[in-house]
């Protein structure tokens, strides 16, 4: 089903804050799946949620999730774009083995005011 249809006839409308269009519009054109920090741009951009990675670095920092399994999943390159509000060690959510995985796979597209955005290599 195309984005924005569900299973009626309706069209899903969104309203996309003025701030965010650039970073959605930039999202919403790379191919396959995206990593949003903020989940509401990937939302807005028609990306499916693929993980959450507040409730994942909470996981983390309790140890009830390997960290290894968003590692593997950056290291794949499995993400067509990702969005983070920074990409600098004790800045970026990331643990290091994530951050690791992120500069051999991914490079920096742009840089906005809502963060950084990246593509793979």
């Amino acid at each position: 089903m195309p984005p924005g249809r569900t299973g009626c006839a309706c069209i899903r409308t969104v309203t996309v804050p003025r701030l965010t269009e650039h970073a959605v519009a930039f999202l919403r054109s790379q191919p396959g799946p995206a990593l949003c920090q903020s989940l509401s741009l990937c939302y807005w951009a028609w990306k499916p949620p693929t993980a959450d990675l507040f409730m994942l670095t909470q996981q983390y920092g309790q140890g009830l999730r390997d960290e290894a399994g968003l590692a593997g999943m950056l290291a794949d390159r499995r993400f067509g774009a990702i969005h983070l509000s920074a990409v600098e060690p004790g800045r970026s959510w990331l643990s290091p083995a994530s951050l690791q995985a992120l500069d051999a796979a991914y490079r920096i597209h742009h840089r906005g005011r809502l963060g950084v955005f990246l593509v793979p290599r």
